[in-house]
C-alpha cells in the first residue's frame, strides 16, 4: 500500500539545558496518512520530546513541523488539536464519564463540531463500538488508553502521537486496534513502544538513539479494508 505523506518534520532539534546537550539533533522524518509508525529507542533517546516537538506542547529549538500534501507546506506552530492529535504519557480518561460523553469533551477540546456518526466509526475501528454507553472507571486499562486515542483521532487531525509510560508499554493487541483505525480513518498514528511484538504490528518502525534517527524498517501487513469515512 502506499501512503501519502501528512506531516513532515526537518531539522529538528531540542535543547532544554545547555549544561546537558541536545536532546534532539537533526531529526527529520515524515508520517504518512493510514500507516501506524513504531518509535522506539532507549531511555532518554529523546522519543517523548519528538513527539511534543510533532503535537506542538515542545517548542523545538531548531528545525520545524509542517503539514504536507497541499499545494504548499503548512507550518505548524503551538497546540492544534485538529491538526495533531496527541496521547500524553499519564493521561487519564474522565473515570465517571461514558466512552460517548468523553468523546464529546474531546471534540469540544479541539474546537471542532461534534459528529455522531464519526465517533460510533471512530469507536468501532478501536474496538470501543460496544462500550460507548459504559463509564470509563468499567473499562480495562488497555482500553481507558484506547478511549483517549478515540479522543485525539476523533476531530480528524492529520496525524496522533501516543506516548506512553516505560512501565505501561502499549502492547501487540493495542497497536492492532491502532492500526486498523488509522488505515480505517486515513489518519497517520506515530506511537511509542519498547515492546518488540506491538512494533512488529505496525507499518513502520523508526529507531531512535541519543536524539537522532538511528534507522527504520518498513513491514508488510495484508491490512483489511476499510471504506474512507464520508465527511
Amino acid at each position: 500500500m502506499t501512503h501519502d505523506t501528512t506531516v513532515r518534520a526537518t531539522g529538528l532539534g531540542k535543547t532544554y539545558d545547555t549544561s546537558a546537550g541536545p536532546v534532539l539533533t537533526g531529526v527529520d522524518v515524515a508520517f504518512a496518512a493510514g500507516e501506524l509508525c513504531a518509535l522506539m529507542g532507549p531511555p532518554g533517546a529523546g522519543r517523548s520530546t519528538l513527539l511534543g516537538c510533532l503535537a506542538g506542547y515542545v517548542p523545538p529549538s531548531t528545525g520545524a513541523v509542517h503539514l504536507t500534501g497541499g499545494r504548499s507546506p503548512v507550518l505548524l506552530r503551538g497546540v492544534r488539536r485538529s491538526r495533531i492529535g496527541f496521547v500524553a504519557p499519564h493521561a487519564r480518561p474522565f473515570p465517571r464519564e461514558t466512552v460517548a460523553s468523553h468523546l464529546r469533551w474531546a471534540c469540544a477540546l479541539a474546537g471542532t463540531p461534534h459528529d455522531p456518526h464519526r465517533a460510533a466509526r471512530v469507536a468501532w475501528l478501536l474496538g470501543l463500538g460496544g462500550v460507548l454507553g459504559t463509564p470509563v472507571a468499567r473499562l480495562t486499562a488497555r482500553d481507558r488508553r484506547l478511549v483517549l486515542c478515540a479522543g485525539a483521532l476523533l476531530p480528524g487531525p492529520r496525524l496522533v502521537t501516543v506516548d506512553a509510560p516505560d512501565a505501561a508499554a502499549p502492547d501487540a493487541a493495542f497497536f492492532e486496534r491502532l492500526r486498523r483505525a488509522a488505515a480505517g480513518l486515513g489518519t497517520g498514528v506515530v506511537a511509542v513502544t519498547g515492546d518488540s511484538a506491538a512494533a512488529a504490528v505496525a507499518d513502520r518502525v523508526v529507531f531512535l538513539e541519543r536524539g537522532r534517527i538511528a534507522g527504520a524498517v518498513r513491514h508488510a501487513h495484508d491490512r483489511p479494508a476499510f471504506p474512507p469515512l464520508a465527511g
